[in-house]
Formats: structure tokens, sequence, C-alpha cells
């Protein structure tokens, strides 16, 4: 599904990828952390196209708080580049 809304709707794909991530997370389903980090790069890649976050926020403050709430997740905290996740600020 986000992948269809990509050109479209980056803001709709992106907060797609973003309930499969925190459902990975959620149930902390280690073999589909893989997944959910290329999912959360894509969401960086989006990020780019989305002028107005509306009420949702923007995609630093969603890393950010993926790190608060999973930092404990440490198999999947590994998988992460940190640097080429965060958008220049």
């Amino acid at each position: 599904m986000a992948a269809s809304l990509e050109t479209r709707q980056p803001l709709a794909a992106s907060l797609c990828l973003r309930a499969m991530i925190e459902e990975v997370l959620d149930m902390a389903q280690t073999s589909r952390y893989p997944r959910a980090v290329r999912q959360l790069e894509s969401c960086r890649r989006l990020a780019s196209a989305i002028d107005d976050w509306g009420r949702f926020p923007p995609h630093n403050a969603y890393v950010r708080g993926l790190l608060w709430a999973f930092g404990h997740l440490m198999g999947f905290m590994k998988r992460l580049d940190l640097d080429a996740l965060l958008l220049p600020e």
C-alpha cells in the first residue's frame, strides 16, 4: 500500500510505513527488523518530499521518538545508521 502512495501522497506513504515499523517493534519481531530498517530508510527518503506534516511529527522527531521508545531493542538499534536516517537540520 505504501509503495502505491509514494509519488502522489508521500505523507500517507510515510504514515503507512511508520505503522508497519511500530507493529514490528511493538511485537519485538526480530526476524522482521531488517524490513523495518528498510521501511525507516524509505520514510527518510519520503520526508524530503513532505512540506506539511500537519499534526504528525516530522521525520527527525519521529526517529528520535523511536529511539526513546524502542532503544532497549538492541537487535533493531544495531541495524540503524542514525547519520543516514536523520535529515539535516
